[in-house]
């Protein structure tokens, strides 16, 4: 999809419009329950606490459309964490979590 404007093409990606992430439950207890509609590969899910401090939870996921998982984290401390999903085509997404 392009759109002309101004004698400048603007590509606009359509799986901008169609992909999603949702986490829950937040706050978290026990495990990170994903749901994500993406088509492609998700390189790693990284946990980051609020001193910067980074784990891989997860990584090389094959998405195919509408995909939903969950990933252990009951071994964590209680605290705020940012969530940080990578992938082989676009830019990573980073959400926010509370590990209660």
């Amino acid at each position: 999809l392009s759109i002309q404007y101004f004698n400048q093409v603007i590509k606009i990606k359509p799986y901008l419009a169609e992909r999603f992430i949702y986490v829950y439950p937040n706050p978290i207890s026990d495990a990170i329950n994903v749901d994500i509609n993406y088509v492609g590969i998700i390189t790693s899910i990284t946990l980051i606490n609020t001193n910067g401090t980074k784990r891989i939870i997860d990584r090389d996921r094959h998405c195919n459309g509408y995909t939903s998982f969950s990933i252990p984290v009951n071994y964590i401390e209680p605290g705020i964490y940012f969530i940080e999903f990578n992938f082989v085509d676009i830019d990573p997404e980073i959400l926010k979590i509370i590990k209660k």
